[in-house]
């Protein structure tokens, strides 16, 4: 009888470890497909870069090793920068599109009352990261507050829409399929920082994409992560390069009124979902 007993417990244990190697397997292999995501990315960011540059060597006339032709290289880059993020989404739209016939990326219009709380969020929280990051030292202000036409609509609307595709319709809904939503929040905001490949960007990214995945878990809708992470572009573009031109007391006022305001964006956040339910 004992015997019997002892051999069931045997079974139970081998099949409790089988189920937890299994458990570990899956976690790990959606792990490492996220980051294969973020390297396709930037193999992608940097393929498209570099026929870009090809392009321009063709009808350059400048001597390569000149320190004239890196600079005309990156104000070339710099004008193209629209046309290098249109051309990279061309290589996504396969992998986007058959996520979109799953259903895993879903767009829809229920939050549409809540937009104008998200674009406040979105500009709020930016301007007090950025503000909190310059405060201790972390970036230096630039001298040039002129920013591009092509240069915003590139990094502020078409960039952040094909990374909140990538990393939060992919990425994202990639890890949940393994992970507690907690956990898939913290792994695709440290993969988001990482894929800025700079560490003061690498922390603002982190930090703010925390925030952009909460909204987009609240309101399983890809729009809104989209209306926030543009709406922080283009404050930190337009923004604040003038905030932090002002002196010390004004700028502790601005951080303080932001932090304030996007405290109280969230908190209406988590009422309207609670309300929903």
């Amino acid at each position: 009888m004992n015997k019997n007993i002892e051999e069931e417990d045997n079974t139970s244990f081998l099949l409790i470890k089988e189920k937890n190697g299994d458990i570990f397997m899956k976690k790990l292999k959606t792990l490492l497909i996220a980051i294969l995501y973020v390297l396709l990315f930037l193999i992608i960011n940097f393929g498209v870069i570099t026929l870009f540059t090809i392009g321009y060597n063709i009808f350059c006339n400048l001597d390569i090793n000149t320190n004239e032709y890196i600079e005309s290289l990156a104000i070339f880059l710099n004008k193209s920068k629209i046309f290098i993020v249109l051309v990279s989404v061309i290589f996504w739209i396969p992998l986007l599109y058959k996520n979109m016939k799953k259903k895993n990326i879903c767009f829809n219009m229920k939050w549409q009352n809540s937009f104008l709380n998200f674009i406040l969020l979105g500009i709020s929280s930016s301007l007090v990261l950025n503000i909190i990051i310059f405060d201790i030292g972390l970036q230096e202000l630039s001298s040039d507050i002129s920013t591009p036409i092509f240069s915003i609509i590139s990094v502020a609307i078409i960039g952040p829409v094909l990374e909140e595709l990538v990393f939060r319709g992919l990425i994202y809904n990639k890890l949940k399929e393994s992970y507690r939503v907690g956990i898939s929040i913290l792994l695709v905001s440290l993969l988001f920082g990482l894929f800025h490949l700079n560490l003061v960007q690498g922390i603002y990214a982190f930090l703010i994409s925390v925030i952009i995945t909460y909204c987009y878990e609240k309101s399983s809708n890809l729009f809104i992560p989209i209306l926030v992470h543009c709406s922080a572009n283009i404050s930190v573009s337009i923004l604040l390069p003038f905030l932090l031109r002002m002196s010390f007391l004004p700028i502790q006022i601005v951080l303080v009124v932001f932090l304030f305001l996007s405290i109280v964006c969230l908190f209406k956040l988590n009422t309207r979902k609670i309300i929903q339910n």
